[in-house]
């Protein structure tokens, strides 16, 4: 078992080793959300085997928009493995996952990507907790939404 929850922890290891451990605890498959700064073709490719396993039904994403703005291919990439993407001024590393009424959230110090590095991590399913960080999320991405790009068009890839 990855960890028991909730949970603080300071260790090596990558934002995908904490998603694996959540959906652990969530064996039906789950709907996943995630906050980081940057994500890799790497990262992006283990997702898809994920969803193609079943263990992930729906993924979102909130990521840097300057960050992506640099990397179209990248972006290319998540929207074909992704539900929906959100593009706004963002340092935010947390993952949230949901399913049949239980939601595991993780907030971290680790980006969406393969580096192994000392990262610290918070993994929680106190109800109280995980719909705060739902709700703020919410805010997060109806403020990315209603940004707007010189020209008109949305943040909202």
């Amino acid at each position: 078992m990855f960890m028991e929850i909730p949970g603080v922890r300071i260790e090596r290891c990558n934002s995908f080793g904490i998603l694996e451990g959540m959906l652990e605890h969530l064996p039906d498959g789950a709907d996943v959300f995630v906050c980081s700064y940057a994500v890799t073709d790497a990262w992006l490719r283990r997702l898809q085997a994920l969803r193609m396993s079943g263990r992930i039904r729906r993924v979102g994403f909130l990521l840097d928009f300057d960050v992506m703005a640099r990397h179209r291919g990248l972006l290319m990439q998540l929207h074909s493995v992704s539900d929906e993407v959100y593009l706004a001024q963002t340092h935010a590393k947390m993952i949230i996952a949901r399913s049949q009424g239980r939601c595991i959230a993780a907030v971290m110090s680790a980006n969406a990507t393969q580096n192994y590095r000392t990262e610290v991590y918070y993994v929680t399913d106190r109800p109280i907790e995980t719909a705060s960080l739902g709700q703020q999320l919410r805010d997060i991405l109806a403020a990315a939404a209603r940004q707007h790009r010189p020209g008109g068009e949305a943040q909202t890839a």
